[in-house]
């Protein structure tokens, strides 16, 4: 009798830095924090680091290597992201990967005219239930800053939204501390009290640097409180190359990774073991238009360097995916979000973000979230590698089919067809004929169909009471009606 087979699928992946390359790296940022340094403008940041063995040189503060080393050695290599109910939802593992959407876009194209429009509050919710009942995404993000409340609660609302529309866990943004404490307080609420929402963590704060080397007190005040309350959190320096970070991508990577690296020495500093997810971004800054490019190859690629980085570290990372630089659900939209979340999921960057961003992160679109989903399906489909044992390599249905004749009425084809085919929800297989009948729809239309649909019908735990009136007395207490 022969022997089982056993399983030698071989899943694809990308590296893009030989272990030389991502030491060298790794050294360069040790030599921009230690002999270049930082603009240091939060006066806890400078302390913390002074009293560290940092020193103040030029107005700058120079970090020294030791420092680096120690964090990276504090800092947990994974975080336990639990989704709003307490469940184990998003593992942020090296090798594991995850999507969501984006947040603070200006702009959004309504669901239903098509047109480009002020994004408002009610589209976080409609957006947040939209990415809730998406198979393919892990985590939720707001997708805008609604423009029909006030500009000081914007951030607030924004959250609130988040969590009427989803369960998923969220990565939320903030402008400032006060933000941070009143969104804190919803959490808590939601998770029951802190030590519930330390253990089961279900939040995700997203701040940023300004580059190169500027340490504003307002974004570093945001990740010095995660700290304090032991809640995860990421400092994410975006470097665009020809504007924050230098034209040349290494020079970028090089930069981001020292600043990226200063918040994790931050982080262990308040607080060893702060959960703390390491990456960047890095855009390129169009010398034709000075848009930031957010379909460029530029910026996978150095995706895909930080995550080498970050194996190096043992750190979960950043990245992004599924954004486009169209002005509509388009080809080009469908090229450059496909090659994005490809690029992704190959070089294993654990949360990545921006799905469903149109106009170089102007724009949110329901539709291409829609249609995220699908790739990031039809990716996952591609990259589990082949399978190869006795049952998928069919040897006994080879053996009895008549030659000529075909596999369609094999008992073979109708034990396996379910899980050996990926079958697609928006992209179109039918015939011509069927396609002119239904209205001859293109992939955008029946991606709006399907957002419509998840809006409408969609249903999600409904907020206790308790948790809505205390966003009414928050709001109350900033001043706001």
């Amino acid at each position: 009798m022969r022997q089982q087979i056993r399983n030698e699928s071989v899943r694809p992946n990308l590296r893009v830095l030989s272990d030389e390359g991502v030491r060298e790296l790794h050294h360069s940022s040790l030599r921009i924090l230690e002999k270049t340094g930082v603009e240091m403008l939060d006066p806890k940041g400078r302390e913390l680091l002074l009293d560290a063995g940092a020193r103040e040189s030029g107005g700058r503060i120079k970090i020294p290597e030791r420092l680096v080393e120690e964090a990276i050695a504090k800092a947990p290599s994974g975080i336990p992201m639990h989704d709003q109910l307490g469940k184990f939802a998003m593992p942020l593992e090296l090798g594991k990967v995850y999507f969501g959407p984006g947040s603070d876009t200006t702009f959004t194209l309504d669901v239903n005219t098509g047109k480009r429009r002020r994004a408002t509050a009610a589209d976080v919710e409609n957006i947040a239930r939209v990415v809730d009942a998406l198979d393919n995404f892990d985590f939720v993000m707001s997708m805008a800053n609604p423009g029909d409340v006030p500009s000081d609660d914007v951030y607030l609302h924004a959250f609130m939204g988040m969590l009427r529309g989803s369960t998923k866990p969220i990565v939320y943004t903030a402008k400032d501390r006060k933000d941070m404490e009143d969104i804190y307080r919803l959490a808590v609420a939601v998770a029951g009290d802190e030590e519930s929402l330390r253990e089961k963590p279900f939040l995700l704060q997203y701040a940023e640097p300004i580059s190169p080397l500027l340490i504003p007190e307002e974004s570093l005040q945001k990740l010095i409180f995660c700290a304090e309350k032991g809640i995860p959190g990421c400092y994410v320096p975006s470097p665009n190359t020809g504007a924050g970070g230098p034209i040349t991508l290494a020079g970028a990577v090089a930069l981001g990774n020292a600043e990226c690296l200063l918040g994790l020495v931050i982080t262990q500093l308040v607080r060893p073991g702060t959960p703390y997810l390491y990456g960047m971004n890095t855009g390129a800054l169009d010398m034709k238009t000075t848009i930031v490019s957010y379909g460029a190859p530029e910026w996978s690629l150095g995706m895909a360097a930080w995550t080498d980085l970050a194996r190096f570290y043992d750190l979960p990372v950043w990245g992004y995916a599924g954004a486009t630089d169209s002005k509509a659900v388009d080809a080009q939209a469908g090229v450059e979000m496909t090659l994005s979340i490809m690029t992704a999921y190959m070089s294993r960057c654990t949360l990545n973000h921006d799905v469903g961003y149109i106009e170089y992160g102007s724009t949110s679109s329901t539709e291409m979230l829609v249609i995220g989903n699908e790739v990031i399906d039809w990716v996952h489909y591609m990259l589990k590698g082949l399978e190869i044992n006795d049952s998928t390599l069919a040897l006994d249905a080879i053996d009895v089919v008549r030659p000529g004749s075909g596999f369609l009425a094999e008992d073979h084809t109708l034990d396996n067809w379910r899980e050996a085919q990926w079958f697609p929800r928006v992209f179109d297989r039918s015939h011509y004929d069927e396609w002119v009948a239904g209205g001859s729809k293109d992939m955008s239309n029946r991606a709006a169909e399907i957002a419509r649909v998840l809006i409408k019908e969609h249903e999600v735990r409904a907020l206790d009471s308790s948790i809505e009136d205390l966003f009414q007395q928050v709001l109350a207490e900033r001043g706001s009606t």
